[in-house]
């Protein structure tokens, strides 16, 4: 008895039992931390509930039997047990009790096991009636439990009797012969004995009760069968709550990142482009200049035409100006008529002038000054734009239309396009001096047709000489004319004069405009050039601030996608947590030291050696000899092989795929390996396939692969040079989870072809560990159990790993858990039935297609786990593997001596002293090996 079967039902189940569960609880709640973590409240909750439903869980055994059958004082015994409750209920008793065994029926579907209690001085009908009516349905372990009254022994007879009732007859196993009754659930258990021993705290006399025996086993049971079943249940509802958050983390993560990558760019591309946008004011100077150019040329033009049409009416007017004009008061006729006509013509003249103000420069300049608006708007929408496509790329917001200029511009340039008309050019409105008429009578002049006037008034040049009173004078009185010839006269001077007058005037105010329009536009210019380099400085300070403020933002992001890992790791963990809970639900016995067994060398003593050679030379050279060669060949060989085997199509290859973590041979439903394939490290990657003596260089793809093992052609037939062919393909890794000194071979599937079968046979015995690949989805063949059998017969117990590649509906850690909590066993229990009870040590589940995606899931770490433990040389499953292969050959050769013996009556000593080395030998390597010889004596 070792130490973990020790110690009372609730020592065990308070000690083991609650220690994993408090393991898992403890990774379900932390998966609700980080549920919280992430503010999923209702998760958190649920993963939460579910721990304290953990906390809460107890095992459940139901007592049943016949009235006064002792079942009260098995329970009486038996109910001081912690994390155990017990219920008793009568399952069967005298006509007239049917309800309670209705009771018992329902009661029996919700617990873990069933303890049915016999009286022992009414076995005969308890137990016919409970074989008639067992209240356990299919799958419930039934515990049955003889109670010795009054000190009656367990012996024989009794054992005997009980175990031919109820194994032998109701069972159809094998009649009584000594046969350990507890390996049918079977126990004898002196209950009132039991109950006083425990109140008594004799533990001394609770094992001699039988009591003790019961607990153990119970513990046993409810620790390795039961205890996964219930930890899987909380494990996979904890999995399927806790799937969101490993989504919820992968997608903010990802939006992270994704943001993260719109920032660096935006980020390079402002900073990138700040330098070319921020010179786009420079096509300012062009657009003005353009402007300026039209604008002189237009008025110059107009002013010119105005001029002309004054001049062209300048002589009607004066000649329908009035009959004649009145002396000025104060003045001298002659001179008050002369000054009369010249201040008629300067009016004229003034108010043409204003028209040209009002009406010519107008229609000139505002279509020019909106064009130019038009223009200045396109251009610093064009400056606008990529500022706003900046901004909007490194804020993430759109800008609305109306927003595309940077903010204030519009007003601004606006209000300055309303005043582009030079200052004596404007409207109704202005200040007097500023009117069209007050600016056309400050360039007229009184001056203007002025006897010896000084300057002009618009230009400062010498005017026109004007119409004095010795001018008038003559015109009126000169040559003996009378007064109407003379005013006749002096308005054709005064037409004259003011004729000479307009075409001076017009060659001096032209460029007076003209300056006076290029400084307007200039200040024009200045003013808005200003205003939008002060708004381009603004912006680009705004998208500097806007880039120093996501370079934060990213470091944000990092330390946000650094948190999210951390959570996405721990909730990972948290999820392997459970599932090594599920896979190594059933508690590990932990090994008991011992000295490692001696291991005798294999060679045959000299003394031995030499009566063989005297007296059996052709046995011991043909048969023994190389056996013991054969032999020794295995315990040196300094290479690990292993072998992977199964039936077609089990996944042998994708399971290797995700071992290398590389899709490397080719898989799919239809048998796909036809050609042994070998797998071992190497410097560098190089694929070899070998046809016969010839070897060709692959290139190092799946297809190149497929095209030279696939057995199945493309138009579905087998391939006669695969099938009858000598192929063989060596694949050399550089990258690879071999260690040096092992290889791996990928063999055709069994069950396919018999040369398919025969070639796996074939590779199966030159293997130190054969990995037996089981399709979850199917069950074990018949031809796959006579395969293992005799490969574990030829090869002992220890040569054998298996690992069930378990096929998903969904990959999802959800469907993962649900496949461990409810099918595993299955699996686990129909491997134990198929292999007569011997279930491989190393043996694993494992979900190729999901593991090769996710590494840390669906029990790929189990998986890796296993195949390092099998290769590795001087690993203790290849040394032990190796050892039960050297005994069955020792065996083998103990057999045929012993064959030899059985035809020789007469036999000589040395081969008796031959078949006792061997079979000596064989056990010291593998005691598990058994002896099928007979000795002779």
């Amino acid at each position: 008895m070792d130490q973990q079967s020790s110690g009372t039902l609730a020592e065990r189940v308070d000690g083991t039992a609650r220690q994993t569960s408090q393991e898992v609880g403890s990774a379900i709640r932390d998966l609700a931390v980080s549920a919280r973590e992430l503010e999923m409240a209702e998760t958190a909750a649920g993963l939460e509930a579910t721990a304290e439903q953990l906390d809460g869980d107890t095992f459940e055994l139901l007592v049943v039997g016949g009235f006064r059958s002792g079942k009260s004082t098995l329970t009486a015994a038996l109910s001081r047990q912690a994390g155990v409750v017990f219920r008793e209920v009568s399952g069967s008793g005298p006509a007239g009790r049917p309800a309670l065994t209705g009771i018992a029926d329902r009661a029996v579907q919700h617990c873990d096991a069933v303890l049915r209690v016999y009286h022992c001085a009414a076995l005969s009908g308890a137990i016919r009636s409970a074989g008639a009516s067992d209240p356990a349905p299919e799958g419930t372990k039934v515990f049955r439990v003889v109670n010795l009254y009054h000190g009656r022994p367990a012996d024989d007879r009794v054992k005997g009797y009980v175990w031919n009732m109820h194994v032998r007859d109701q069972l159809g196993g094998p009649a009584w012969s000594g046969q350990d009754p507890a390996s049918y659930g079977i126990h004898f258990v002196d209950a009132e004995r039991a109950r006083a021993a425990v109140e008594a705290g004799n533990r001394a006399e609770v094992e001699a009760s039988g009591l003790a025996e019961l607990e153990r086993r119970l513990a046993d049971f409810l620790l390795e069968q039961r205890r996964p079943a219930r930890l899987g249940k909380y494990a996979a509802q904890a999995a399927r709550l806790a799937e969101p958050v490993e989504q919820h983390v992968r997608q903010r993560i990802r939006a992270a990142r994704a943001e993260q990558s719109r920032l660096r760019d935006a980020c390079a591309s402002a900073l990138t482009g700040l330098a070319d946008r921020g010179n786009r004011p420079a096509a300012l100077p062009a657009l003005f200049c353009r402007y300026r150019t039209q604008a002189e040329a237009a008025l110059s033009a107009r002013l010119e035409r105005r001029f002309d049409v004054l001049s062209d009416g300048l002589g009607p007017f004066v000649a329908g100006a009035g009959a004649a004009f009145g002396p000025v008061p104060g003045t001298a006729p002659q001179d008050g008529t002369a000054k009369a006509i010249a201040h008629s013509v300067r009016e004229y003249v003034a108010d043409g002038l204003a028209r040209w103000a009002e009406e010519d420069a107008q229609a000139v300049l505002v279509p020019l000054a909106q064009e130019l608006s038009g223009d200045l708007e396109r251009e610093l929408t064009a400056i606008a734009r990529p500022y706003a496509v900046l901004r909007r790329e490194l804020t993430g917001l759109e800008s609305a239309a109306g927003e595309e200029p940077p903010a204030g511009f519009r007003p601004r340039w606006l209000s300055a396009a309303g005043g582009f008309l030079p200052a004596g050019f404007r409207g109704p409105g202005a200040a007097a001096a500023d009117t069209p008429a007050g600016w056309a009578r400050g360039v007229v002049g009184d001056g203007f047709m002025a006897e010896s006037s000084a300057a002009g008034p618009a230009a400062g040049a010498a005017g026109p000489r004007g119409l004095g009173a010795s001018t008038a004078s003559a015109a009126l009185h000169g040559d003996g004319v009378g007064d109407t010839d003379g005013e006749q006269r002096l308005r054709a001077q005064a037409v004259s004069l003011g004729g000479s007058a307009l075409r001076d005037l017009c060659r001096q105010l032209i460029p007076a405009v003209v300056v006076r329009l290029r400084r307007d536009v200039d200040a024009l210019e200045a003013t808005l050039t200003a205003e939008v380099t002060e708004a381009v400085a603004g912006v680009e300070g705004e998208i500097r601030a806007l880039v120093d403020g996501c370079r934060q933002r990213q470091a944000e992001l990092d330390r946000e996608q650094a948190r999210l890992t951390g959570i996405g790791t721990a909730v990972a963990g948290r999820l392997r947590r459970l599932q090594e809970a599920l896979v190594t639900g059933r508690p590990v016995r932990p090994a008991v030291s011992e000295p490692p067994r001696p291991r005798p060398d294999l060679a045959l003593p000299p003394g031995l050696a030499q009566d063989l050679a005297r007296h059996h030379a052709a046995f011991h050279r043909d048969r023994i000899a190389p056996a013991l060669a054969r032999a020794q060949e295995v315990l040196d060989a300094r290479t690990v092989t292993v072998v992977f085997g199964g039936h077609f199509s089990s996944g042998k290859s994708s399971l290797i795929n995700c071992l290398i973590g590389r899709p490397l041979l080719p898989v799919g439903e239809i048998p796909e390996t036809g050609v042994p394939c070998e797998i071992r490290s190497g410097p560098v990657d190089r694929f070899t396939f070998f046809d016969g003596h010839r070897s060709q260089d692959l290139l190092r793809t799946t297809e190149s692969i497929a095209r030279v093992v696939s057995l199945i052609s493309r138009s579905g037939l087998y391939r006669s040079e695969v099938v009858g062919g000598e192929r063989r393909l060596l694949l050399e890794l550089a990258r690879s989870p071999l260690p040096p000194e092992t290889r791996w071979m990928d063999s055709p599937g069994i069950n396919d072809t018999a040369e398919m079968t025969a070639r796996s046979l074939a590779m199966a015995a030159e293997s130190d560990v054969l990995v037996w690949v089981v399709n979850s989805r199917q069950p074990m063949s018949t031809v796959e159990e006579e395969f293992l059998r005799g490969h574990r017969e030829r090869h002992g117990p220890d040569s054998v790993a298996v690992l069930v590649n378990v096929f998903l509906a969904e990959d999802t850690p959800g469907r993962w858990q649900e496949y461990l909590t409810t099918r595993a066993q299955q699996h686990r229990d129909r491997l134990e039935t198929a292999l007569d009870g011997a279930l491989p040590t190393e043996l694993a589940f494992v979900s190729a297609r999901a593991a090769a995606a996710d590494r840390d899931g669906y029990g790929g770490p189990q998986a890796r786990a296993l195949m390092d433990g099998v290769s590795r040389l001087g690993a203790p499953a290849v040394t032990a593997a190796r050892d039960g292969r050297v005994a069955t050959l020792l065996q083998a050769a103990a057999e045929e001596t012993e064959a030899l013996l059985q035809g020789r009556p007469r036999a000589s000593d040395a081969l008796h002293a031959l078949r006792h080395h061997l079979v000596d030998r064989a056990a010291s390597y593998c005691p598990q090996v058994p002896d099928r010889s007979e000795g002779t004596g």
